[in-house]
């Protein structure tokens, strides 16, 4: 796989065994059933005429393949998908929202879809994407690296207009499998390893559209990056560490031409550009994520400051408060040494918090209006120089 620091990888993960074992009894399958042929049709509209129209390209596979690879049994109920199961039950579309298709038939056991009417209302199951921690310039190019988080919470189940005392456990898709995965590679002694049994993880490759390093390492680098949004920096910083070696190597290898000709060389010397790393996490020593790579990067002068805001340890700190704190340095890099900005992780609520820290940044050491700082942020992402990836 061919790629460059800032691109990101999509696995294809399959739904949760148990879910679809719930599933299939819970609507009255027939095993016998789960493995007769049948093919995926797509209902596609005809853009002139509005008119519907069906087409298939999808090889013939099974309704268990189905319900295991092809359709999303934990995603969120929509509006219209509420609508079509009140139909078969009283659901209110009030309470529901956060619930998935699977909560709505363990919480209403009278609701008894018929089969082509769940499937009707399901989304596809969507790839997850994960930023690769690597560069194409180690010396091993064929293996990449990306990191994770573990997602795991209680949901109070709203009936009613009231808050209910039952739970319902939520778990990532993607991650709770990664991690099972994993488990017998990290806990050996607990889960053995069946050294026969080949892990098989589904991805391909997603390339980035303007997630990338300038092509001039003098360029001064502020990375933003809390939780796993630290990943694609480990990337960019082992990257620039291997671009320097290598500039090394090569000037290293220079000789004279056959025949003594004396070479006149003129040496260019790898000017690496200053790199401010903002990370956050909870806690220091529990979910410091990369923190011997980054370590690392200091001590070899890659990185050349690492600023972490852990939230748990100070009282509501997060990176956007650790952005504020060194304003001036982050003006000066951006402002007149003509340094690029990226953000990744949370688009919620993080990635909107630090875009405000950076407006307020260029009020206070630009002597700007807020609309002047926000217009010259505006200007900066025209030119990439002021880059997001973030999700949610």
């Amino acid at each position: 796989m061919t790629y460059v620091p800032g691109d990101s990888i999509g696995v294809r993960c399959p739904n949760n065994p148990d879910v679809v074992t719930y599933f299939v009894r819970r609507l009255g399958i027939a095993t016998d059933d789960l493995y007769i042929g049948c093919t995926v049709q797509s209902i596609k509209k005809n853009a002139a005429s509005k008119s519907s129209g069906s087409s298939s390209n999808l090889p013939t596979t099974s309704l268990f393949q189905l319900l295991t690879h092809h359709y999303d049994l934990e995603a969120q109920v929509k509006k219209s998908t509420l609508r079509a199961l009140a139909t078969y039950c009283d659901v209110d579309s009030t309470d529901q929202r956060t619930l998935f298709v699977v909560d709505i038939l363990r919480l209403f056991p009278t609701c008894r879809p018929p089969l082509a009417s769940v499937l009707s209302l399901l989304p596809t199951l969507s790839p997850r994407y994960y930023s690769l921690a690597s560069s194409p310039l180690s010396s091993q190019p064929h293996k990449v690296h990306i990191a994770f988080t573990i997602v795991e919470y209680d949901l109070p189940v709203v009936q009613g207009g009231t808050t209910t005392s039952r739970l319902l456990r939520r778990r990532g898709l993607c991650t709770s499998w990664l991690h099972a995965l994993a488990r017998p590679l990290l806990h050996p002694q607990t889960t053995p390893v069946n050294a026969e049994v080949a892990v098989q993880i589904p991805i391909f490759h997603h390339p980035t559209k303007d997630f990338t390093l300038p092509a001039n390492p003098s360029y001064p680098l502020i990375l933003i990056g809390p939780g796993t949004g630290v990943t694609p920096f480990v990337g960019f910083l082992q990257h620039r560490q291997l671009q320097r070696l290598k500039h090394v190597d090569d000037s290293e290898s220079c000789g004279t031409w056959r025949g003594n000709h004396a070479v006149e060389l003129v040496e260019h010397a790898f000017e690496l550009g200053q790199i401010d790393l903002f990370f956050g996490c909870r806690h220091r020593h529990q979910d410091f994520l990369f923190q011997r790579h980054l370590d690392s990067f200091i001590h070899e002068g890659v990185l050349t400051h690492l600023h972490v805001a852990a939230s748990r340890e100070q009282a509501k700190h997060y990176v956007q408060h650790d952005v504020a704190a060194h304003g001036a340095a982050v003006y000066d890099l951006v402002a007149r040494q003509g340094g690029y900005v990226y953000v990744c992780g949370d688009g919620m609520h993080m990635a909107k918090d630090v875009h405000a820290a950076l407006v307020q940044v260029f009020v206070e050491h630009g002597h700007m209006t807020h609309q002047e700082a926000e217009v010259a942020w505006k200007d900066l992402a025209l030119r990439q120089r002021y880059v997001r990836d973030i999700w949610g």
